[in-house]
């Protein structure tokens, strides 16, 4: 962004450590920070005809990173152990290779933490297993769709594994949903949904993927929450008409007699998805002779609904972390907004490591749109090191990929997920987001998982302590103005321009970033 008039703001003060003077006989008060009750937090939840219903008493559990994401599915699959227990998978990314947990010995008899080794210990023991992964053109390694196809060999009783490869896609399109649901002891329903795929990226440094491992969020939902993502499984599985074979051979879907879980938290959790609109554009089971989703002919966006729902709903902040940052209706909602909240604060990747074509052309209009209201701050995670000159900040210094998609509103809503912002994730291709809100009860010392999560985020990205990033607002200065033990530096949409040369900018901008309404 171009620099502005900054509002004056005072960094927030240390308030982890104080000494505090007792007078006698007097009554002492000590005022710590809480999150108080939201009597109007229905108003972050579009509950409009079409939408998903909001479920309440749920647990969620967020995630930040990689790591942390893979040691928890770990976990969860671990449960899975008997005959009347499920595991299904939905990814963009299908690495089955890649190990969830390498630093700690699997229990329960699988050979590693890979995912691969998780599956066939599963099926081996009765689980049922089904995945879904994105036929992307050779990305997805076939072999490892096959082994889970034929994980029970006739020294197996009891066949129970099977995988889909899908390109039941409109043209141009992806399936960009994560999803896994474990059924396992205890008989709950445990979903997981966000922007981290069963890739090695994710946790490792790989030479074909500038800037990993990335930076992500990813969530864990118990509670009724966890039913409408296991939906989104049943759904697709149905619809795809390999499906019928897979289970004729191995038996249907144990997931389709799963009632809904019981309330297993205080968590309030909507649902809101992406599909493209089949009866209009060509390409979903065009090769069947069926031209939509049966469960969704004219597609669905309820998840970009949920979107700029909350951005409306916003009174204070707006914190974004994204890949793309390109979709112009997003943009114009965040320039309407502005002049009713006091900070909005952007994470995104160098454009430099980007893999979206015309990546700065469409950066620049996204940025060059909001104006240069000294209220936004919008940075990059640059490299380890000292901060860069203020020559260098006009220069390609990459640091990590930001790969998250995830909104924090006012510290009290959050929306995690796999949609992007640009018009393919809110329109055309298959996505999933999950927006949650933490009622306080006036608790001392309560703090709502969404003002938890950004905390946890801003202290690694400025580094710093949690308390010193308490306040979104005072501790918003140090992302206007980055210091220099800070991760990031401060975008400049005007640094540099797409090159003419490469053949991925010629691609039409109606190919890079379709409309699937």
């Amino acid at each position: 962004m171009a620099d502005g008039d900054e509002k004056p703001l005072k960094p927030p003060e240390e308030i982890e450590q104080r000494t505090i003077r007792v007078q006698m006989e007097q009554v002492n008060t000590v005022e710590v920070p809480c999150d108080l009750k939201d009597p109007d937090f229905g108003r972050w939840f579009d509950t409009s005809t079409g939408m998903h219903l909001v479920r309440q008493q749920n647990r969620v559990i967020p995630f930040v990173d990689g790591k942390e994401t893979f040691a928890a599915m770990a976990k969860v699959i671990e449960t899975a152990t008997a005959a009347d227990h499920y595991i299904y998978l939905i990814n963009w990314r299908g690495d089955v290779n890649v190990a969830l947990d390498a630093a700690r010995k699997p229990v329960g008899g699988a050979a590693s933490t890979k995912v691969i080794d998780y599956l066939k210990n599963a099926v081996s023991k009765g689980v049922q297993v089904r995945a879904m992964f994105w036929d992307q053109a050779g990305q997805v390694n076939n072999s490892d769709v096959n082994i889970v196809n034929t994980l029970a060999h006739a020294s197996v009783a009891g066949a129970n594994g099977g995988a889909i490869l899908d390109n039941n896609t409109l043209n141009f399109g992806s399936h960009h949903q994560k999803i896994l649901i474990v059924r396992g002891d205890g008989g709950q329903v445990i979903g997981f949904c966000g922007g981290v795929d069963f890739n090695e990226d994710r946790i490792s440094a790989v030479t074909a993927q500038p800037g990993s491992p990335m930076h992500d969020v990813h969530c864990q939902i118990e509670g009724p929450a966890a039913f409408d993502l296991l939906g989104i499984f049943l759904q697709r599985w149905a619809d795809h008409p390999d499906a019928a074979a897979i289970d004729k051979a191995k038996g249907g879907l144990r997931g389709l007699t799963e009632t809904a879980p019981g309330p297993k938290g205080e968590h309030f959790v909507q649902i809101g998805k992406t599909y493209g609109n089949g009866t209009r554009h060509a390409g979903v089971n065009s090769r069947f002779g069926k031209p939509f989703y049966s469960f969704a002919p004219p597609g669905e966006i309820t998840a970009r609904q949920m979107i700029f729902h909350a951005i409306k709903a916003a009174k204070r902040f707006i914190y974004l972390q994204d890949q793309y940052l390109i979709d112009m209706d997003t943009s114009n909602m965040l320039l309407a907004q502005l002049p009713s909240i006091e900070r909005l604060v952007i994470l995104i990747p160098h454009p430099s490591i980007s893999d979206l074509p015309k990546v700065w052309k469409f950066c620049k209009r996204f940025v060059d749109n909001l104006g240069t209201d000294p209220k936004i701050s919008i940075c990059y995670l640059k490299a380890p090191g000292a901060a860069p000159t203020p020559k260098q900040l006009s220069a390609t210094l990459p640091g990590t990929y930001v790969h998250s998609k995830m909104w924090i509103f006012d510290d009290k809503y959050t929306i995690i997920g796999s949609a992007n912002c640009n018009r393919r994730s809110y329109t055309h291709d298959s996505e999933v987001v999950a927006g949650i809100y933490d009622e306080s009860h006036d608790d001392v010392c309560t703090v709502h998982l969404a003002h938890h999560l950004r905390m946890q985020l801003w202290s690694m990205h400025l580094n710093m302590t949690m308390s010193q990033v308490f306040d979104p607002i005072g501790s918003s200065v140090h992302w206007a103005k980055p210091p220099l033990s800070a991760s990031i530096a401060t975008f400049n949409q005007s640094a540099d321009t797409d090159s003419a040369f490469s053949p991925k900018n010629r691609v039409s901008d109606a190919i890079v970033d379709p409309d699937g309404r």
